[in-house]
């Protein structure tokens, strides 16, 4: 219950905890808000925690607390989140027994020299200064030389506007003037020396926030910090944490998320904490707050131990499977209504591009039957002028050279050299032509012969399989009478037998001369290869 005269509240009588080899404490924990203890301490000039502790030493010492147990976070930085609406938990011994147990004798080589070279002048204000890397502030509050060591561990980082670190270097300068005090050989049973920086054995701080907007409560637990010389003894970082799960304490939440210290992660997985990245991605809001840490969260079961209704846990598991139901529902209903949608448009396209496919194969079979229609007209006309040519002894290279320029402008338009088949027609034709042409010229160029009496009739190609380059022309002297097989298959032996001397074939550059040596007017055209 809170007491009327203090800012705090007693949260359980006090507690004896018990470490493994049978040494005992006892330690009362408190519920304290500093923000409204501050406002108090302004109305009333002074606030008290309990009998004999202001609320103004209490911040100090748990400041001090965090500050030597993660010497990487600064002053002010601490003293910004202990004072933005957060709440905190403070395990505080009992006072006579930290006077019974304190030292009753310290030689002057034990006592080790106070550095007070980070306090600020009497008369600058009295607050904490901000530092990039702090050379820790507070190291003369817990140097527990007189008992045994120092600090380490806990969480966390936040801001606000008033500074809270008010009156800190007063307190630092009132702990160093109470241990040497104490050191006092002869002083060292009064209560006065001990203040409640010797006192103060744990605390944690957390502060109430929403998420989801609005729809979830979290507790985000800021710092958790023991002494050093109570650590790992006697059980109060899980008695600790044991409190800010207990909602009739902390009140109602749906979740506790940490950012616990590398170091840590196993301590908060022994009691309940998750660090499942799937999970804490729900407190995605809270990650950008601080660094080089884990997020874990911790949450509660739909019963709580300390209610004695349970039928209203039970309506509000029910509440919750049924809310979990409908949004599976509903995902399943997105999903499936996806999956047809998709569906019915894959059957759409692919009808479309049947469609599509057909009217491009009816179009390429037209376009295909026009070109070679154009094909044979054009080769139709290009025999018509080799013919004419035969009977016009005018037709010269100039107009050679123009039917030739207006085949390959044919052939560019129709985009002859895109079929194969087409292609070589033409150039057969062009081919045909020059040859004829060659073997006109070459018999003009000997007076011996007439024009008038040899004309060419018929031209025949054999289709070469390989690329090989075109070698030399020559003109059989006699006849065969197997050309197109020779065309297709070469020579035999019966070509040499059946030849003009029976012995070999005679090949020969010349029209002319293979005209002269054979009585026969038909002439074959041979192109070696290499």
């Amino acid at each position: 219950m809170a007491d009327e005269k203090y800012c705090s509240k007693s949260l359980s009588s006090p507690i004896i905890f018990e470490s493994k080899d049978g040494q005992k404490i006892t330690l009362t924990p408190y519920l304290i808000n500093f923000k409204l203890s501050k406002l108090d301490a302004k109305l009333h000039k002074e606030s008290y925690v309990t009998q004999g502790v202001l609320s103004n030493d209490l911040l100090h010492s748990v400041a001090a607390l965090y500050s030597v147990s993660l010497p990487e976070m600064s002053p002010d930085t601490i003293y910004d989140h202990l004072s933005d609406h957060a709440k905190t938990i403070v395990l505080i011994q009992d006072e006579n027994e930290v006077v019974q147990s304190y030292p009753k004798q310290i030689t002057a080589e034990e006592e080790p020299k106070p550095d007070l070279s980070n306090l600020k002048p009497s008369d600058d204000k009295d607050t904490c200064p901000v530092y990039e890397s702090p050379p820790n502030f507070f190291k003369e509050v817990f140097s527990d030389k007189e008992s045994e060591e120092e600090e380490e561990e806990t969480e966390e980082d936040e801001e606000d506007e008033e500074d809270f670190s008010e009156g800190c270097n007063k307190f630092i300068r009132d702990v160093v003037h109470r241990r040497q005090n104490r050191r006092a050989e002869m002083q060292t049973k009064g209560n006065e020396n001990f203040g409640i920086e010797t006192r103060i054995a744990a605390a944690l701080t957390f502060n109430k926030t929403y998420i989801n907007k609005g729809q979830e409560t979290v507790h985000h637990l800021k710092y958790l910090a023991t002494r050093l010389k109570y650590r790992k003894k006697f059980g109060i970082g899980k008695y600790l944490l044991n409190l800010i799960k207990d909602n009739t304490i902390c009140g109602k939440y749906d979740a506790i998320v940490v950012h616990a210290d590398n170091d840590a992660t196993g301590f908060f997985l022994r009691y309940g904490f998750t660090d499942d990245v799937i999970l804490n991605s729900r407190f995605k809001d809270l990650m950008e707050q601080f660094t080089n840490c884990t997020l874990m969260s911790y949450l509660p079961s739909f019963t709580d131990d300390n209610r004695s209704e349970p039928g209203m846990d039970l309506a509000d598991m029910d509440r919750q499977i049924n809310k979990w139901r409908s949004k599976a529902v509903e995902h399943f209903q997105e999903q499936s209504v996806l999956y047809k949608r998709m569906q019915r448009e894959i059957i759409h396209l692919k009808a479309i591009t049947t469609s599509q496919q057909t009217i491009i194969n009816q179009l390429q079979t037209k376009c295909d039957l026009l070109l070679k229609q154009k094909l044979d007209i054009e080769r139709e006309y290009l025999q018509y002028r080799i013919k004419a040519d035969r009977s016009d002894s005018d037709f010269d290279d100039e107009d050679t050279r123009n039917l030739i320029k207006a085949l390959e402008k044919y052939e560019v338009k129709w985009n002859l050299d895109d079929d194969e088949e087409m292609y070589c027609h033409g150039k057969d034709s062009e081919e045909f032509y020059a040859i004829s042409l060659k073997f006109r010229k070459s018999l003009e160029a000997d007076p011996e012969f007439s024009l008038e009496d040899y004309q060419v009739q018929s031209i025949s190609k054999a289709q070469i399989k390989d690329n090989s380059d075109k070698g030399i022309e020559a003109y059989l002297v006699g006849s065969t009478k197997n050309s197109s097989r020779i065309l297709s298959d070469g020579f035999i032996e019966e070509d040499y037998t059946e030849s003009q001397d029976g012995k070999a074939l005679l090949f020969t550059k010349y029209p002319s001369v293979a005209i002269k040596s054979s009585n026969h007017v038909s002439l074959y055209i041979f192109s070696f290869f290499n």
